[in-house]
């Protein structure tokens, strides 16, 4: 992938001076070929500090950071270097020292790719130098998700080189592996000879899913009885069923870095309260490695604005107030929403979500979603006008560039997980925007969309605009449409547009998307794409979150 890539790049071109990788302890041959491959030489503040974490001292840390700020890549780059350097025999002799549990099965996936990359590039160099064997890739770190072409290869890879130095699983995956199987011949193939010394949970909050700070006591206690299998990893992990000796007198318990962009004071709460870490703040609180004041915060570069549309299908710019016509409540709802304009400080930030208020939740359930916005309409027409609406601003965005570098490059189209990606792409690629489904570039090695280069710039997959019909190399980007879910921490190359398509679940879920643009310093533009709904509702919860994260809304031009 070159999007961090390049990203990081960008920030080494600032001119920063401080400590290399090198200097914090990252393995020489591993410095060298991530210049080499992907041209990155310095660290960020916050890959300093997590560096710092895992190499020395060693310490449990929360990291929160805003996304694109390098979290994923600093701690697989010092988990190799471990693997490479002190932990070298032990991987060699397929003995796991490491596990790094991530939400899907993407982000497994596109670590493995970064991690094969820089092993392939450091085995060259080590060979070069005489400077000593270097692990395959298959044998320094592996990755274990979901699905039938998947776990074959994951069987056959382990069966002949053994278990991998550092383990890259999903959390459902690594249930199935090390939880559920017990005693079967799978669990003697994949199973943990010796405890694991690290366990670094990448996005915790989307991983742990904690119930909402308005969950009922109904709720609270069913995610009790039945806790997310990735919570259940954590404390398997950390118990004393992989220790010679309990915890008192034996080894001790992996050490643990538990990282997202939006790890808020109830997941701090969760996690101080079950007692996973060792080393506390002397407050007795978990201890959070940020340079940022809130977890509520985008991207600084990025602009945000929003479009309404309206039951006949025309579209407008989301108004700074109540639309013109509409009265002004004063029961329980209207007061609610005023409340959402409060801008939280630094931590409650997204414990006071303006998305999540107890009254809008109680008249909602789970909320109105993008469907149909009048009663009885017809759901593919309803499509039919949101694939009208992404086309139209992504024709808008290329064609209204002055320069062609000015121009998106990417886009990301997110839709709610209950909604069809296939039903979306259909009606774009109806209207000639050549769009994929993100899962694919993942999933299908013979996918059509190019992989994309670390070095240089590769031939953009066209994506016509709505007007063009045909591809033109100067006004083409590439568009892929996508969930939160599926998208969460990934790095998708030089993604200058995000289009959300209804209002986001939470305050936390639309960081994470709008989080997708914007990184290391590159600008990028937000577009939700929401109904007028009720009363003017939906307007109002996003007129909250905007202020709640304390991001000014930027008009479209061309709307209206």
């Amino acid at each position: 992938s070159s999007g961090i890539v390049d990203s990081l790049r960008r920030y080494h071109a600032t001119g920063y001076v401080g400590r290399g990788f090198k200097e914090l302890g990252i393995s020489p041959v591993l410095c060298q070929a991530a210049e080499d491959v992907f041209g990155v030489a310095t660290p960020t503040p916050l890959q300093r500090n997590i560096v710092s974490s895992i190499l020395s001292p060693r310490r449990d840390v929360i990291v929160r950071q805003e996304t694109g700020s390098g979290k994923t890549f600093a701690m697989m780059l010092s988990l190799l270097t471990l693997a490479l350097e002190s932990r070298s025999s032990k991987v060699l002799s397929g003995v796991p020292f490491s596990i790094m549990m991530v939400p899907n099965r993407e982000l497994a996936l596109q670590i493995n790719e970064w991690s094969t990359k820089l092993l392939q590039a450091a085995a060259t160099l080590a060979s070069g130098s005489g400077s000593g064997r270097i692990p395959l890739p298959c044998q320094a770190m592996q990755p274990f998700v979901s699905g039938i072409p998947f776990e074959d290869r994951q069987t056959d890879t382990v069966t002949k080189f053994g278990m991998p130095g550092i383990v890259v699983g999903t959390p459902r995956r690594l249930h199935e592996l090390f939880v559920e199987l017990g005693n079967t011949a799978s669990s003697r193939v994949f199973r943990l000879a010796q405890p694991i010394e690290w366990l670094v949970v990448d996005e915790v909050d989307q991983i742990l899913r904690l119930p909402g700070k308005y969950a009922s006591k109904r709720q609270q206690e069913l995610r009790r009885r039945k806790p997310k299998p990735g919570q259940i990893v954590i404390e398997y992990l950390v118990s004393d069923r992989l220790r010679d000796k309990p915890r008192n007198g034996g080894k001790r318990p992996p050490h643990l870095i538990f990282s997202s962009a939006t790890a808020n004071q109830d997941l701090r709460k969760f996690i101080r309260r079950v007692g996973w870490m060792q080393t506390m703040t002397p407050s007795g609180w978990p201890k959070v490695l940020s340079t940022n004041r809130s977890a509520a915060t985008t991207p600084s570069l990025i602009t945000h604005s929003c479009l309404v549309i309206q039951p006949d299908g025309s579209v407008h710019n989301l108004q700074p107030e109540r639309l013109p016509g509409t009265t002004e409540s004063t029961g329980p709802e209207s007061a609610a929403i005023r409340e959402m304009g409060t801008v939280a400080g630094p931590d409650e930030s997204l414990d006071n979500d303006p998305l999540l208020s107890k009254e809008l939740s109680e008249r909602d359930g789970k909320g109105e979603s993008l469907l149909p916005i009048e009663p009885g309409a017809d759901k593919d027409q309803w499509v039919q006008i949101l694939g009208e609406a992404v086309a139209s601003i992504i024709e808008a965005e290329t064609a209204g560039s002055q320069l062609p570098s000015a121009a998106p490059t990417s886009c990301l189209v997110f839709t709610r997980s209950g909604t069809s990606v296939q039903y979306l792409l259909s009606a774009l690629r109806e209207r000639l925007i050549m769009c994929h489904d993100l899962m694919a570039r993942f999933v299908d090695p013979h996918h059509s969309v190019q992989a994309h280069s670390t070095k240089g710039n590769n031939t953009s997959v066209g994506v016509s605009t709505a007007g063009s019909g045909k591809n033109d190399s100067s006004t083409t980007c590439r568009v892929y449409v996508t969930t939160e879910q599926i998208a969460r921490g990934i790095d998708i190359p030089n993604v200058s547009l995000v289009i959300v398509l209804d209002t986001p679940e939470s305050t936390a879920s639309y960081i994470h998307m709008a989080g997708r643009t914007g990184r290391f310093g590159r600008p990028g533009k937000v577009v939700t794409v929401i109904p007028a709904g009720h009363r003017g509702l939906q307007e109002s919860r996003m007129r909250g979150l905007y202020k709640h994260i304390n991001a000014s809304v930027t008009r479209l031009e061309y709307i209206d």
